[in-house]
């Protein structure tokens, strides 16, 4: 048997050219899979910032759409008789519906509530919840009403007629099988308390509600990132006060503007900041300007610092190298929500 000892197989320049070949071939899949993962993250990203940004648009001009709102009653701005203590503090003043601060610094303090991104800008907006018909103005300290568990001892509440209305603090509320009674005696230790008694009558077709105030700010979040927040104000049974929730993650930035009316025609005439409003009750409109970010880096190659401009109302590329781009992808949002029932 002969054996053949000349066997065949790949010489060193094919081994070579093969290794090359696969070398080029990895090095496009991988290409192509980090081009892949980066698209993904940079849609992820983009989506993510516009359900933020949409998510706080939608509840922002909700509460502008229905500020003042109060039933039949439709003049919050004027004719209210407001018998609170310190009745014109924003956080509760009704004929306020719509007030706000400018450029807020980090130390600001409003209402208990701290933390504030400086230099962003903090809008309050108030309205009376869902109301119900009383059934007798006794007297100048008394209201009867059907039973109803809706109402709390330190309240804020509004009684309103298409004549007239008062804001007053509960002091004390009383039941029984059939009904609800509501007194103002000054008794309650929950500030602000009430100046005086009520100084309006009201027929057996009022109704009354209870304040509603919403505040909305930056703060760090969660995340130790800016974030969009809401503060309700809250009776606790000792004290009234705004409980924040963070409404949305990575709001870098928030400003608003004021369209006024100047000449009483219901139509704006200047949107102004809030440090430029002498009258907030010729407020017509908001305007709402939002810088969103991605929660995590995408790296692209076009990642820019935005700057407020003011002026305009919008945000523009920074040029100035004083705000460094974080490599985190950017959007701004900017609309204009109408006070309806100043509008209409």
């Amino acid at each position: 048997m002969k054996i053949n000892t000349h066997q065949k197989g790949f010489t060193l320049l094919e081994t070579m050219i093969a290794l090359t070949i696969g070398i080029f071939l990895s090095f496009g899949m991988i290409q192509v899979y980090t081009g892949n993962k980066a698209s993904f993250r940079l849609q992820k990203a983009s989506s993510e910032i516009q359900r933020n940004a949409q998510f706080s648009l939608d509840i922002i001009t909700a509460q502008i759409n229905t500020a003042g709102s109060a039933g039949f009653y439709g003049e919050l701005s004027t004719g209210v008789d407001n018998i609170l203590k310190n009745g014109n503090n924003p956080i509760w003043s009704i004929s306020l519906p719509i007030y706000g601060y400018n450029n807020v610094t980090a130390s600001t303090v409003l209402a208990g509530v701290s933390g504030f991104i400086a230099n962003s800008d903090i809008l309050l907006i108030k309205k009376m919840g869902s109301s119900l018909p009383i059934k007798n103005h006794v007297n100048n300290t008394t209201i009867k009403l059907e039973k109803t568990s809706q109402f709390s001892i330190g309240d804020i509440l509004l009684l309103a007629d298409v004549d007239q209305a008062s804001l007053f603090q509960a002091d004390v509320i009383t039941e029984t099988a059939t009904e609800t009674t509501i007194k103002i005696d000054q008794s309650t230790t929950i500030l602000p308390n009430n100046s005086s008694n009520f100084t309006n009558a009201f027929a057996a077709d009022a109704e009354l509600s209870k304040l509603n105030t919403h505040m909305y700010y930056l703060k760090n979040g969660k995340n130790s990132r800016p974030a969009l927040y809401e503060a309700k104000l809250v009776n606790s049974g000792t004290a009234l006060t705004l409980q924040e929730s963070e409404l949305a993650s990575n709001i870098a930035d928030f400003h608003v503007v004021y369209g006024v009316d100047e000449n009483a025609d219901k139509m704006v005439d200047e949107y102004k900041d809030a440090s430029g409003v002498a009258s907030w009750d010729k407020v017509l409109s908001v305007g709402i300007a939002l810088l969103v970010t991605s929660r995590d880096t995408v790296n692209i190659l076009d990642s820019v610092a935005y700057e407020f401009d003011s002026t305009d109302f919008t945000y523009n590329k920074s040029t100035s190298g004083s705000v460094v781009p974080d490599k985190r992808l950017k959007r701004t949002f900017r609309t204009f929500a109408s006070i309806r029932n100043r509008t209409l």
